[in-house]
């Protein structure tokens, strides 16, 4: 039973969102100890319609003591300095800052598509990036029915990966622009409203960004095929919430459009749509769903082993929080 839970990195937007999450009864009367770094203590949240009070990580004696889940997002440093830390204590532990996400000995994990629970002696589960997991709920089970030997995408990601403060900055250059103002971006390279940004993360010597590295490396420990061939293009959109990509795969096996349907109907947090004309694809309507969604799936008319389609999810709540959530609630069932 889960009774009491950190979260590190609370007054983050997943932090937020993993309180929303708890305030809806995914994981029912929970006592909740918020930390953060020294620059967020103090911050005020709201748990049970209650006061909750952000607490210093580095400041607090035994921070961990008596917590049975540990969550950690966003402060990746803080990862790597008290992940062992709440291990040591008896708590499990679900990281998604990406800080030991290089530790080939811990899989990555969807709660929903490759479930395995971790050893009592070390429960660390790792969670991968939001858009790993977003494309990766769909990757796995085409997957395992029809063998993936390249994955190419382009991905279309919104400022809320990078936290609060970035959605505000958005918001700001949005104000500016409708004011008749020159926006100024604080959190951005470039004016991000109204606008694209063709790369994420930091342009790399051979031209590739970080997150494009990071998102393909994470695929690959996925898939469980460290030599799988992908290519990525990521792109930062002016969306508040929801990340999204085009991806083409080819496969080992002969792929057709009635299999790929089938396969992906079954695995119950991804929901198909069939005809985007009528049934929206989009990160508007992924706000309002829990599921992955995935449509405009069609096998390449000249490579009958090549599928495309399109997919997009939350990626607060479907692509992070819940899949934290539905983590712990697996390995205390």
């Amino acid at each position: 039973m889960i009774n009491r839970v950190a979260i590190v990195g609370a007054p983050g937007a997943v932090g937020r969102e993993l309180l929303d999450l708890f305030a809806e009864g995914r994981l029912p009367a929970v006592e909740v100890k918020a930390y953060a770094s020294h620059a967020e203590h103090g911050t005020l949240l709201a748990h049970d319609d209650e006061p909750l009070v952000v607490l210093d990580l580095e400041k607090e004696v035994d921070p961990f003591a008596g917590i049975d889940v540990a969550f950690f997002f966003g402060d990746a440093e803080a990862a790597r300095r008290h992940v062992a830390e709440a291990l040591r204590t008896g708590a499990v532990v679900i990281d998604g800052t990406g800080a030991h996400v290089r530790e080939t000995h811990v899989q990555l994990t969807i709660a929903g598509v490759n479930w395995r629970r971790a050893t009592d002696a070390w429960p660390l589960y790792l969670v991968p990036s939001s858009l790993a997991t977003i494309a990766g709920t769909v990757l796995l089970p085409l997957h395992q029915a029809f063998g993936l030997r390249r994955v190419a995408m382009s991905s279309y990601q919104s400022v809320s990966s990078l936290g609060r403060p970035a959605m505000d900055d958005l918001f700001e250059q949005s104000v500016s622009i409708a004011r008749g103002q020159e926006p100024i971006p604080v959190m951005f390279e470039h004016q991000i409203a109204y606008n694209l940004i063709p790369w994420i993360g930091a342009i790399l010597s051979d031209g590739e960004s970080t997150e494009e590295k990071e998102v393909g490396y994470q695929l690959t420990r996925l898939l469980e095929v460290p030599a799988l061939d992908v290519s990525m293009a990521c792109v930062r959109v002016p969306v508040f919430i929801g990340e999204a990509a085009t991806v083409t795969v080819e496969t080992e096996r002969p792929v057709d459009l009635r299999t790929a349907h089938e396969t992906l109907d079954q695995v119950s947090i991804i929901t198909v749509v069939r005809d985007c004309t009528k049934d929206r694809l989009d990160p508007l309507r992924a706000g309002l769903e829990e599921n992955v969604l995935v449509g405009r799936v069609r096998v390449d008319a000249a490579v009958g082993n090549r599928l495309h389609f399109f997919v997009v999810a939350d990626n607060l709540r479907r692509g992070s929080a819940l899949n934290a959530i539905e983590i712990a609630s697996r390995h205390f069932a």
